[in-house]
């Protein structure tokens, strides 16, 4: 990574899923039904390099991915997305991802792609393009997670 990419969304909290197991806020992979014999048991996966000392270790029912786990998710409170925004073109739009040090940015609104030719989709889709963060005001927000835990 380039100096440059380390320093967009300084400040911000990372984008992508979090939840707090044994009172450590943790990194998410993803959240889905895993168990065996038939019991379904709602869970998360995460690095093992990210989970806490004594979280249960689910058994996974498909093919491992090595250095991912499942763990049940009544042991993760507070999960919660983090998505980031950044103010284009008068609206708050959507940050998609981060690539060499660009944002892709998103809209749904066709008065906001109507405003500059670098907005690519259409109605049906919606529209995105690759900004310069340079200047660029960022925000995060999160949202809670369905599902069990606390």
């Amino acid at each position: 990574m380039t100096p440059q990419q380390l320093t967009i969304g300084e400040g911000l909290h990372p984008r992508g899923l979090f939840g707090v197991s044994q009172g450590v806020e943790v990194p998410l992979l993803g959240m889905m039904s895993a168990g065996s014999f038939g019991v379904p048991v709602e869970s998360v996966s995460l690095r093992v390099e990210d989970a806490p000392p004594g979280v249960t270790v689910l058994p996974f029912s498909g093919p491992e991915t090595p250095g991912v786990i499942s763990i049940p998710r009544s042991e993760v409170t507070d999960a919660v997305g983090w998505t980031w925004y950044a103010w284009v073109d008068d609206e708050w739009c959507w940050v998609a991802n981060i690539r060499d040090g660009k944002l892709l940015v998103a809209t749904g609104s066709s008065l906001t792609a109507a405003k500059d030719p670098a907005w690519e989709g259409d109605r049906y889709n919606g529209w995105d393009r690759w900004i310069d963060p340079a200047g660029v005001e960022l925000k995060a927000e999160s949202r809670p997670l369905a599902g069990g835990g606390g």
